[in-house]
């Protein structure tokens, strides 16, 4: 009876309803458009859907189905129902519902059936049946092919293809469920638990644990293992493309300029106890540990000087920028905005988090000189190590004072090595500037004009009245730079010869 009624609406509705070989193959009916009569390539995009009939005498739509049943709905990569047919005392039917197995119902129902495989291992999954409810929405308004057309349409919206893929995705990340493995860990202590809390932040520590892995699909466990009766020392660390992620701005007050970091979010979990919960915001080159027990935002400043240290150069200027802004302000701004979507944090810390080195104003000016002759090469994409800035700055110092005219003659001493020293003479002098980027090398040529006096063997004194950038060139880092550096630092002496200039 539920059927044949089935039928009837789907004929009213002026949809194919095809009926399965066999029961056995978890469905009652593929329903379909009628076929056009001429060629239409778009029909791809045309839906099918699968159809499971149930009927119940009672006024609840509550019925009884096999797990296989189940199954076949949700593994099928389209569109998938139940149609439930309530008959009362009548052989007309009293209500319909068609229930739409969508992401929701299906992870219900899987996770219904591991409850029952992990309390009876050997029942038969085609015996076996659960009870599905359908809820008001899924209620047809009236007993007519035109509500049964207007859920399954709801169910798919626009795109068929598009649902397909959908699905496609739901079924994958639910089989990624299915086969995670989880792990019971047991601690030696206190500082073994702080210790592991500090993991979660992101901090290489090791701890003292006993630990037990198995598998756990969609979180329920079989039987789990027993444990170990010797602690191991063991660390942990998070899947860092699995945590949330963030921009930063920071700013010396809320008015000043705010620059922009991209940051990872690292936070202990709620699981643990509040007394060791905290959440770790870290940039490249700077973090922000918030502690949980007593309140405590801190801001700490990576170690510039290490060699292991990279950032992107857009950060390293804005870094620099800010600290240049900061020795006028007494505060610290922040605003943090997760890229989840949920609402920005903006806090005031009140004190300078960073202290400016003495020497900062020429620093500054020698890398921002550097910074925007990078910009115009088209390398806002790489990263640099900070340390080459504080410990060999003579090559962004050049890029500072080139290419202008010295009223003020400016004067340096340089070391230049050749065999006839004695008679050199020189009114221009070629120097290179050579700046190491994450994937490149940038070189910079510039020639000083002025008056050079040998000093001293292989010492050379320079006063220069004029610079001029002569040329750049940006090279792979993987390139052997030296036959390059030679060729064109012959050439670029060539050039100045031909203008009338001795050059050293």
């Amino acid at each position: 009876m539920g059927e044949s009624f089935f039928k009837l609406l789907a004929k009213d509705a002026g949809l194919v309803a095809n009926t399965s070989d066999e029961d056995r193959a978890g469905w009652d009916f593929e329903v379909e458009h009628p076929s056009p009569l001429v060629v239409d390539y778009s029909s791809q995009s045309r839906p099918l859907y699968r159809v499971q009939v149930k009927t119940t005498t009672g006024a609840s739509p509550k019925v009884a189905v096999t797990y296989s049943c189940l199954l076949s709905l949700i593994q099928f990569s389209g569109p998938a129902f139940i149609f439930v047919v309530c008959y009362g005392n009548k052989t007309t039917p009293d209500d319909a519902y068609l229930l739409h197995i969508n992401k929701d119902i299906a992870h219900t129902i899987l996770r219904s059936l591991r409850n029952r495989e992990v309390r009876r291992p050997n029942f038969k999954i085609n015996k076996a049946t659960t009870t599905i409810t359908c809820p008001a929405d899924s209620r047809l308004n009236e007993l007519s092919g035109r509500a049964l057309k207007a859920i399954f349409e709801a169910s798919v919206s626009d795109s068929h293809l598009e649902y397909v893929k959908s699905k496609i995705q739901w079924l994958q990340a639910i089989e990624k469920e299915s086969t995670r493995r989880h792990f019971e860990v047991r601690l030696q202590d206190e500082d073994a638990l702080a210790a592991m809390a500090n993991c979660f932040l992101g901090y290489d520590q090791s701890f003292n644990v006993t630990s037990v892995g198995y598998l756990a699909p969609l979180g329920i466990p079989g039987e789990i293992p027993p444990h170990p009766k010797e602690f191991a020392t063991t660390t942990i660390k998070p899947v860092v493309d699995d945590l949330e992620k963030a921009t930063v701005r920071l700013a010396s007050s809320q008015f000043a300029p705010k620059y922009p970091f991209a940051a990872i979010i690292y936070s202990v979990p709620k699981q643990l106890p509040l007394e060791i919960g905290a959440m770790r915001i870290r940039t490249a080159l700077f973090e922000i540990v918030f502690r949980v027990k007593d309140r405590q935002l801190t801001f700490q400043s990576g170690d510039l000087l290490s060699p292991d240290l990279t950032a992107p150069l857009s950060e390293l200027h804005g870094f620099m920028s800010y600290m240049r802004d900061a020795r006028e302000h007494q505060t610290t701004y922040l605003e943090i905005e997760p890229t989840n979507g949920r609402a920005p944090l903006s806090l005031n810390l009140g004190t300078p988090t960073v202290t400016v080195p003495g020497d900062f104003d020429e620093t500054f000016r020698a890398f921002d000189a550097t910074y925007a002759k990078l910009v115009k090469l088209g390398l806002m994409g790489e990263t640099i190590r900070p340390s080459l800035l504080i410990e060999y700055p003579g090559p962004f110092h050049m890029l500072d004072v080139v290419g202008k005219a010295y009223p003020n003659p400016i004067e340096f001493e340089f070391k230049f090595e050749s065999e006839n020293t004695a008679s050199l003479r020189a009114d221009a002098v070629i120097f290179n500037s050579e700046i190491e980027l994450s994937t490149v090398t940038v070189l910079f040529y510039a020639a000083f004009f002025g008056d050079v006096q040998q000093v001293a063997p292989g010492t050379f004194l320079g006063r220069f009245s004029r610079s001029e950038l002569l040329d750049q060139f940006v090279i792979p880092r993987h390139t052997d730079i030296g036959p390059v550096k030679e060729s064109e630092e012959a050439r670029l002496e060539q050039d100045l010869r031909n203008r009338g200039f001795c050059v050293l």
